[in-house]
């Protein structure tokens, strides 16, 4: 995935997993770009985009310092 379009912060204390709600925090950074291989192989589909210029948003994102608590 890259170029790395922008890069913000998020932060949760209401996210449920399963039955137990955690806090989260992370960097989020949306890529213009990106791909997925299995095996060697280059698996079908395209990149959404949506957002605008100046807070863009892409299905194709790295999260960077991921920090969960239950």
């Amino acid at each position: 995935m890259s170029p790395v379009l922008d890069r913000r912060a998020f932060a949760t204390d209401d996210f449920a997993l399963g039955d137990v709600v955690h806090s989260l925090s992370l960097v989020f950074a949306p890529c213009g770009s990106g791909s997925i291989r299995m095996r060697g192989r280059m698996l079908p589909g395209e990149l959404q985009r949506a957002g605008t210029p100046t807070r863009p948003w892409t299905s194709a994102f790295v999260s960077e310092a991921e920090v969960w608590r239950a």
